[in-house]
């Protein structure tokens, strides 16, 4: 996507209006349903997309707006009908945003939680962060970067921590097709998958649901094959989030998404410490993208190769004049592909 088409798309997307000299451009979201940035119902999770690389492209900004507006206390999963546009990315405030109001992987799967009510309980204010790695437990005996011995750390030379998120939707399925447990994924794993795979006319086993519900062109099925709706009927979606620990000082808490944590770290100490959002990883599952849309974002001032290239330099820009030079800069959009490396249709994945 060219430099132009990139800046018009920020600017409509953001409700702002775009430079005289792109007056007569052609809008490169057009065809996509456009973000409001107003309280609910106006503020809209993206439910499908085109199927292009450029609708993966709104798609993402979409997603990226309506995730980082804040939560409603009272509703986790949903977005504040009090907040304004003056709240978003305001300086020092470190009140969650909608996807921080999903439950925690490691909360879905844990043997404590009850389940039944676990996705209506309130969400603490001060996060709890033990991940020292991005592939979750199963790699929590070593910290070391995969090629290496080294830890992951920030350019200060602190640990980053990572957290893993997942909506409504993705916690439904797991939890009514009670697939917390080893036991219960082999039985789902041997039900009849999605067409074409391995009966054209069998539905059910493990796959994620793609908002299709009852009636879209993709429905969606529990384990069993019999159909089926979850959540808010949206499609699974899952989050990976990398977290910096911030200066004591608070000397760049303005330049970052910061939050309140309790960091458990690999020698079996705690600290509690302000972090930064560095990274953050979405994938989406929709009728039109059964392999999951992806997007990547990542924060200007941590990312190692974010020089000061014309593209990051624009997106810079165009998102202070659209939401204000005073907010906290963007988690620049690294990639968007509505295209994966594999088929895992019958895993949903």
């Amino acid at each position: 996507m060219t430099i132009r088409r990139l800046a018009l798309l920020a600017v409509l997307l953001l409700g702002g209006t775009a430079p005289a000299a792109w007056a007569q451009a052609q809008n490169p979201c057009a065809g996509v349903t456009p973000v409001s940035l107003q309280a609910p119902p106006n503020l809209l999770l993206p439910k499908d997309f085109s199927g292009s690389q450029i609708g993966a492209d709104c798609v993402a900004w979409q997603e990226f707006l309506y995730l980082n507006w804040a939560a409603d206390p009272a509703h986790p999963g949903k977005p504040d009908p009090n907040a304004t546009v003056a709240d978003y990315g305001k300086p020092g405030n470190t009140a969650q945003t909608v996807w921080e109001s999903y439950l925690e992987a490691s909360q879905v799967f844990s043997p404590t939680l009850r389940l039944a009510t676990a996705w209506a309980a309130r969400r603490p204010a001060i996060k709890d962060l033990s991940r020292l790695s991005k592939l979750g437990d199963i790699e929590l005996s070593s910290i070391a970067q995969a090629g290496s011995h080294g830890w992951l750390t920030d350019q200060s030379g602190n640990l980053v921590f990572y957290e893993v998120r997942l909506n409504q939707d993705e916690y439904e399925f797991i939890t009514h097709n009670q697939l917390t447990t080893f036991a219960g994924q082999a039985a789902c794993a041997k039900q009849p998958g999605t067409p074409p795979l391995p009966d054209p006319s069998a539905k059910g086993g493990f796959n994620l649901p793609s908002g299709g519900g009852t009636t879209g062109k993709s429905k969606d099925y529990d384990c069993a094959g019999n159909v089926a709706v979850y959540g808010e009927n949206a499609g699974a979606i899952e989050l990976k989030a990398a977290w910096r620990v911030m200066p004591s000082d608070g000397s760049l808490n303005g330049r970052y998404k910061i939050a309140q944590a309790v960091l458990h770290k690999p020698d079996g100490t705690t600290q509690k410490a302000t972090v930064g959002l560095i990274g953050l990883h979405i994938i989406h599952k929709m009728p039109s993208g059964a392999q999951f849309v992806w997007a990547t974002f990542e924060q200007v001032d941590n990312d190692p190769n974010g020089s000061t290239s014309s593209r990051r330099v624009t997106m810079v820009m165009l998102w202070r004049i659209a939401l204000g030079v005073s907010r906290w800069p963007p988690l620049l959009i690294q990639s968007a592909s509505a295209s994966a490396t594999a088929d895992r249709r019958n895993c949903g994945r």
